[in-house]
Parts: C-alpha cells; sequence; structure tokens
C-alpha cells in the first residue's frame, strides 16, 4: 500500500476516533472523507469495522495487509447473518470500501466483485402518498396543531410536539428536501421576509441549494419560529425535539421517521412510510401535472436521472415548463395557521 496521510485532525478525525475501534485504520478515514453526513458515515464504518473485528476476534489482522483479504474472508464473514437484506447492505458497503482502495492503488483488485449479491425479496420500500392521503395527513396534523383541546401536566408539551410534526412534515412534502438536510438546516438559512421564499441547505453531495418555497409553507416556517424558536440565533437549527431541557437539541432523522409512521397511522393511512416518502411524493405529484423529469430531478438534486425515474414509472416531457402549474401548493393548502 502506498504512503498515506496522518489522521486528520478536523471535525472527521475527532468523528472517527469517537465512533470507531479502527482509530488509527487510515484507509477507512480516507474513505470517509466522501461523504458529507454523520448518518452515512456511521453506516459504513459500522459495516467495514464488523469485517475487520470479526476478523481481529479470529485471530488474523487484516488491516495492515488488505491484499490479503480474499472471497474466503469475506464470504466465512457474511455467514453469520441470516437475512438477505443484512447480507447485501454489509457485502454493499465492504465492496464500496475495497473498490475506493483498488482506484487509489492499495490493493491490486476488489476481492468482492466476483461475490455473487445476495438476492433481496419482498423489501419493505418506502410508498408515495397520492394527493388526497397526503391532504389527508395534512389537514390531520393541522388539528392535532391547532384545534385538538390538549389537557393535563404535559398539555404545552404535547401541544408543541404537534405544532413541531406539523411543520416539519408540511415542510418534507412541500420541498421535497432529504430529511438529513431539513435536519440540519438552520435559521440564517430561511429568507421568508422577501417576496420569493426560499430555503439553502446543503445536498447529499455537499454542495449548496437554494429553492423557492410556497408562500403557504413560509407561513408555517414563520408561525413554528415565533411560537417554538423565538430566542434562537442564526446559527441554531430550524428544527429542535421538543423536551424539558432548556439546551435545544437538534431533531434526529429517527425522530422524523417516527413522526411521519405516528401520524400516517392517526389518519389511518395504510402504507409502508418514511421520510423518503415525501420525496417520492412530489416526483410522483410533479410528473403526473406534466413536469419534465429533467426539472423533477433539478429539485430533487439527483445526480443521475435515472434516480429520479425510479419514482416515477413514465416520463412524459414537455416542452413548457410546468412548474407553476403543479398543485404542490394547492393539495397542501390548509386552514390559517393560528385562530
Amino acid at each position: 500500500m502506498g504512503a498515506s496521510r496522518s489522521l486528520p485532525s478536523n471535525a472527521l478525525g475527532g468523528w472517527l476516533r469517537a465512533h470507531s475501534a479502527l482509530k488509527q485504520f487510515e484507509p477507512l478515514t480516507h474513505f470517509l472523507l466522501q461523504f458529507q453526513s454523520d448518518h452515512t458515515r456511521r453506516n459504513y464504518c459500522s459495516d467495514i469495522e464488523h469485517f475487520f473485528t470479526f476478523w481481529n476476534e479470529s485471530g488474523i489482522n487484516l488491516a495492515p495487509s488488505l491484499n490479503a483479504i480474499s472471497e474466503k474472508h469475506i464470504l466465512l464473514w457474511l455467514e453469520q447473518f441470516k437475512q438477505s437484506s443484512t447480507r447485501a447492505r454489509k457485502l454493499a458497503s465492504l465492496s464500496s470500501f475495497m473498490k475506493f482502495c483498488e482506484i487509489r492503488r492499495w490493493i491490486e483488485h476488489n476481492p468482492c466483485t466476483l461475490i455473487k449479491r445476495p438476492i433481496v425479496s419482498n423489501r419493505k420500500t418506502s410508498q408515495a402518498l397520492n394527493e388526497e392521503e397526503v391532504e389527508c395527513l395534512m389537514h390531520h396534523l393541522h388539528f392535532r396543531a391547532f384545534d385538538f383541546i390538549y389537557s393535563g401536566p404535559h398539555a404545552t408539551r404535547q401541544k408543541g410536539t404537534a405544532l413541531l410534526r406539523f411543520s416539519v412534515l408540511h415542510t418534507l412534502f412541500t420541498v421535497g428536501m432529504r430529511v438529513d438536510e431539513l435536519c440540519e438546516m438552520r435559521i440564517c438559512d430561511l429568507d421568508l421576509a422577501s417576496e420569493s421564499k426560499k430555503l439553502r441547505f446543503v445536498t447529499k453531495g455537499g454542495d449548496e441549494h437554494t429553492t423557492l418555497i410556497s408562500t403557504i409553507c413560509a407561513e408555517v416556517i414563520q408561525f413554528y419560529l415565533a411560537e417554538m424558536r423565538i430566542h434562537a440565533e442564526a446559527n441554531d437549527t430550524v428544527f429542535i425535539r421538543v423536551q424539558d431541557s432548556r439546551k435545544p437539541v437538534k431533531l434526529s432523522q429517527t425522530g422524523v421517521f417516527q413522526m411521519i409512521r405516528c401520524a400516517a397511522t392517526e389518519a389511518g393511512i395504510n402504507k409502508t412510510l418514511s421520510p423518503h416518502s415525501a420525496r417520492a411524493t412530489v416526483a410522483t405529484v410533479l410528473h403526473r401535472s406534466g413536469v419534465p423529469l429533467g426539472f423533477i430531478q433539478r429539485l430533487l438534486n439527483h445526480k443521475q436521472i435515472t434516480t429520479t425515474a425510479k419514482y416515477v414509472k413514465k416520463a412524459n416531457e414537455r416542452s413548457e415548463s410546468a412548474a407553476l402549474k403543479a398543485p404542490v401548493a394547492s393539495w397542501l393548502t390548509t386552514d390559517e395557521t393560528s385562530d
């Protein structure tokens, strides 16, 4: 393996030292530098670390000599995972890392290349909602946030939680942003005072993206800020957990996942939903409204248009721009956000 730099003393270096047993394993550090999201880094790091830990506990330290890793090592490691979906994910993570090392000539070849990928059947994928289901979901969330009567010692907290759920899910289903982009969005990223309401956030690839939002979405966020984030500073995150602690805690992706699952069940929507369902919903509704696939690709910040195409059955390109004709705002229209 060629010469490599020392472990960086930046934020990633601190993150790796805190999260990985392979603290001085520099190839892993360099591999994780590709990713901006802590969630992505954590998942890759966990899978790759598990492979090396498995063999360390068997008395074989493979980290110093990556070229010694063979297909047999990988297959024996995968045998411990019973579910095909788990094996597929573990193999994909290790293969990405080994491919990274191969490109940089740290190893001669990627030993994962010839291993047959596990067949994953009946995978529970997130589903998109139709216009009626989104309207039903939003009306339910609006009712819980503004019309439901809470009582008891936890009434204030329950009402705050309901307002947070409404604001978060309204934003996701209107803007189509990724859940990590929403969780990382800060007060200074909002431009809600001007005539053209805008949000700015860092995309999956680490690029900065600015998008226009509807007046209704801007009003929802402004009301949430006035009620829940009155003392927030410019660099504070927009959405935080509702809790008794005085120190604000950033909303997590897991928290948003629980929000949408809970809200859908309460609203009587019988579908497998996740925060990703919001992006799929926006893409599907725009496509049905005649918006060109390329426009939807740019809106959702997909590098490849094939990724966008997965969200819709077929592309129906039209020469004229249909952005303003898409009913994204109308089918999310609710009553006033306050009495």
